[in-house]
């Protein structure tokens, strides 16, 4: 992945290493980053990360000789075949029912998230989680081909509604990203802010 007229570059391409046993696989294993410079043709550094250090730490940096740091970022795999797995959380959630009578009763918003595709499609919806405005949903695992056919840049919109009586919700708010941003937020610990009608009303993290 080339990126150009950038001295400060953060690369989006992701690397998989495979093992049976991740521990037993990373133990000894290192991984090697080569930067090119493309218009001089010629080697900008190099340094060698171990995969373990890495998977403990979340991220490591290293100086290059010439000048210059390397940030590496890791986490574990979170692509199971054609499965993907996806854990998030909320934070600060704007609470929908904490006005009128709600709020002299002290009630919160009960949140539930789904994942819609460039189409609309609903591929996923989460548990409800009543009264929490920090919501820490169950690990989703979603088809791939119906997630975003095999397209890990392809956008997918998260929404965020309140559950209110019978089958009424309300939004809450909402954000979109793809496949790669989700695995690159798993690694270095992006935050999403969701929004409604330009405002933000919380926080996801995955």
């Amino acid at each position: 992945e080339v990126l150009n007229g950038s001295i400060n570059p953060t690369w989006k391409k992701l690397l998989f290493l495979d093992g049976d046993d991740i521990e037993e696989a990373t133990e000894e294993a290192n991984v090697v980053v080569t930067i090119w410079s493309k218009s001089e043709r010629k080697k900008a550094g190099w340094m060698q990360f171990n995969v373990a250090t890495i998977l403990a730490s979340k991220v490591v940096q290293e100086d290059l000789e010439g000048g210059g740091t390397i940030f590496v970022h890791a986490t574990e795999h979170i692509i199971d075949g054609s499965g993907f797995k996806l854990k998030i959380h909320g934070r600060d959630l704007v609470n929908l029912d904490g006005v009128g009578f709600g709020a002299l009763r002290g009630d919160k918003s009960d949140p539930f998230y789904e994942i819609q595709t460039v189409s609309g499609t609903v591929v996923y919806t989460s548990e409800v989680k009543d009264e929490n405005l920090n919501p820490d949903w169950s690990v989703a695992e979603i088809d791939l081909q119906s997630l975003c056919n095999g397209d890990f840049d392809a956008s997918l919109k998260f929404v965020v509604f309140d559950q209110d009586r019978g089958e009424k919700t309300k939004l809450m708010g909402s954000f979109e990203c793809s496949v790669n941003e989700l695995m690159i937020a798993a690694a270095n610990g992006t935050i999403f802010a969701i929004s409604r009608d330009g405002e933000k009303t919380g926080e996801i993290l995955v």
